[in-house]
């Protein structure tokens, strides 16, 4: 795929799908992308973001998003009008003081965010209320011990899938946003997990290890006992200067999933959710300067 505009782009660090619409982090820009033509992703439109973005959610015309500063101090969420995908408009913000994230991912569920977190007591993440999109307000939080703080969640009805840097994912019921329980684990090998994104019964997860990036399918229709189903050839990877090596996300809408991948966005079939037979469909290599 070549992208048609002006923009050049050194990293695409996450995204989120809405359609035929995805929003995507690019170094301190928030950009909009026409995915109508799933070979031929075009960016669309755009806004300066003051930091580096590390987590996009979508619910309906609000873009929900994540940036830190480069010396990784405190998170900062903000929230984007993108009903105009040629012009987004910021809406509102909230410093989320004394965290620092150790992941470039988020998850919505309905006007809830769940934030990955790390500070030098705790790992897991915070809920936070974006129902009035103009005032962010924080609502608890999830904790557990830092040497496991998540490097990515995602959230499908109540429960939240939460992926570890040992490789494992963590599986939390999180019915009552303010005091969420865990039911099960899943334990991959060492490679890391990257992103997580959930759809019919099934988890999927970007992973890198050494000079290989695939994409895991990890069957959830028993929570309390998740296993693996199939993982996919070796993915396309390019690694971008200056960009972190965990700068990965992934999103799925219908049969079609998105990931970035430090300097690439891919875009994979699944085809039959029931018999995933992943397939590369396209990709989008950053051009660096």
């Amino acid at each position: 795929p070549v992208p048609v505009g002006s923009s050049a782009f050194t990293s695409v660090s996450t995204l989120s799908v809405s359609g035929t619409k995805v929003v995507a982090g690019v170094l301190r820009s928030l950009v909009v992308f026409d995915v109508s033509n799933p070979s031929s992703p075009q960016p669309v439109g755009g806004y300066s973001t003051r930091d580096y973005m590390v987590g996009v959610e979508l619910f309906g015309s609000v873009a929900v998003v994540t940036t830190i500063p480069i010396f990784l101090s405190n998170l900062t969420m903000q929230t984007y009008d993108v009903r105009d995908a040629s012009s987004p408009q910021e809406l509102g913000s909230l410093l989320v003081n004394d965290y620092r994230v150790p992941a470039e991912f988020l998850a919505l569920s309905g006007t809830t965010a769940y934030l990955p977190f790390l500070n030098e007591d705790f790992g897991g993440f915070q809920t936070v209320s974006v129902s009035d999109p103009s005032n962010p307000t924080v609502l608890g939080a999830y904790k557990v011990n830092p040497m496991f703080a998540y490097r990515s969640i995602a959230l499908h009805g109540t429960t939240v899938y939460a992926t570890r840097p040992d490789g494992g994912m963590d599986i939390i019921d999180a019915s009552v946003p303010s005091s969420p329980s865990l039911l099960g684990t899943f334990q991959y090998n060492d490679t890391y997990l990257h992103g997580v994104t959930v759809n019919n019964g099934f988890a999927y997860s970007i992973t890198t290890g050494g000079s290989n990036t695939t994409l895991c399918i990890v069957d959830v229709h028993h929570p309390q006992s998740p296993t693996l189903f199939t993982t996919s050839e070796d993915l396309p990877c390019e690694h971008a200067v200056y960009v972190d090596s965990s700068a990965t996300s992934i999103a799925i809408h219908r049969t079609t999933v998105y990931y970035s991948c430090e300097g690439t966005f891919g875009i994979i079939d699944i085809k039959d959710a029931s018999s995933p037979s992943p397939q590369l469909l396209g990709e989008y290599t950053a051009q660096v300067f």
